[in-house]
């Protein structure tokens, strides 16, 4: 088959990418994974909390489509969404268009946002937060516009990322995300909802960074496993790795993803300026690589597209997010269901295959789920 050519290449390559990847402070340190989940749930965390506040919220919007009409609220109420687990985006339609188009019709002439009852510096900051998690491509020109505005204001931090580097700040000292988040829910019943909201969907991001290792709980790192990644280091160029055929080598973003992966396991703060610089190259050249239809690759398209899913969810970025988002539609389009002619009688049913029109088997399904709940779908845990 096909895919035993490319991702299932027995290389060293891909043998030690394949090694390195389900590496877990569990498999390590048992006893002190054991303790590590005794005091922080990992995954999605305050899932019902956060999707009964987005109905609140928006339940209460104003015939305009406002929050109160403020751009701050509004922005912060967008920014929420995009970020918490249901993974709204600017495509959503009447989810979200409306708070946008009120957004952008309270855009000043010199590019800032805001009424003339707030502060347009706080509003703008929200404004571009909003624009970076649900259409950093589509709304690239305007970010580049305000970053320079809100820099030549003195404003350079986000305010959505300052609240989730204070989550991990209490992190750090072992309180967990989701204490925060029920310190939160425990105040008075008359806080506002939008704080909370805003609050509890920084817990979750900040919760999947220290589950990706990128936080102040990121596991142990061993020799063997930085034996590992020295070996990834020096096969690749440019944060690229190639395989190599009779006709030469080419660049493939399917092993590149693997051993992205791999190498992204090591936790953020003990990576050398190389290693982060590699990642950063070859998480970028995944994002080229992706195609109009949200897949990945040319051949055995699914496990390309699963491959690059689980290199980007290691990425903190708002343009990861968004092809993470892409990945997850196609990879849903393709499942054998009956928008593409079958029913729950046909064998094939729900199972998915390489991405075109053949069958499913086992092993795309397998690699199907694992990014489906990689992505963020909902339903998993």
């Amino acid at each position: 088959m096909r895919h035993h050519q490319t991702m299932n290449s027995p290389t060293a390559l891909a043998r030690i990418a394949a090694l390195l990847l389900p590496l877990s402070l569990a498999s390590l340190a048992p006893e002190l994974a054991a303790q590590e989940a005794a005091q922080r749930k990992s995954g999605t965390i305050f899932k019902r909390e956060v999707d009964g506040l987005v109905r609140s919220i928006r339940g209460e919007l104003l015939d305009n489509g406002s929050v109160g009409g403020t751009v701050a609220d509004t922005a912060r109420l967008l920014t929420a969404m995009g970020y918490c687990h249901r993974l709204y985006h600017a495509g959503d339609g009447p989810v979200v268009r409306p708070q946008l188009e009120w957004l952008f019709s309270h855009r000043r002439a010199d590019g800032s946002f805001g009424t003339p009852e707030e502060s347009v510096l706080t509003a703008t900051a929200w404004a571009r937060s909003a624009m970076q998690v649900l259409n950093p491509k589509g709304y690239a020109s305007d970010i580049t516009l305000l970053n320079r505005w809100l820099k030549g204001k003195g404003q350079t931090q986000d305010p959505f990322g300052e609240l989730v580097d204070g989550v991990l700040a209490e992190a750090a000292k072992g309180v967990w995300p989701e204490q925060v988040g029920a310190q939160a829910l425990q105040k008075d019943p008359a806080h506002h909802p939008l704080d909370l909201l805003v609050q509890l969907v920084a817990c979750q991001v900040a919760n999947k960074r220290l589950d990706a290792g990128t936080g102040p709980s990121a596991a142990a790192w061993s020799k063997a496993q930085q034996a590992g990644v020295d070996y990834l280091m020096g096969l690749q160029e440019g944060g690229v790795f190639s395989v190599p055929t009779p006709a030469g080598s080419f660049p493939d973003p399917g092993i590149t993803s693997l051993a992205l992966a791999a190498i992204a396991t090591k936790p953020g703060g003990k990576r050398s300026e190389a290693e982060q610089q590699t990642l950063m190259q070859g998480w970028a050249w995944i994002l080229d690589q992706q195609n109009p239809d949200g897949s990945f690759g040319r051949q055995t398209i699914n496990y390309t597209t699963c491959a690059a899913v689980q290199a980007l969810k290691r990425w903190d970025d708002p343009k990861a997010k968004q092809a993470l988002a892409e990945a997850q539609r196609y990879i849903l389009g393709i499942q054998n269901i009956e928008s593409r002619g079958y029913t729950t009688s046909d064998r094939d049913y729900g199972s998915i295959g390489y991405g075109g029109d053949e069958r499913g088997d086992l092993s795309n399904t397998v690699f199907a789920l694992d990014a489906l709940r990689s992505s963020g779908l909902e339903g998993y845990h």
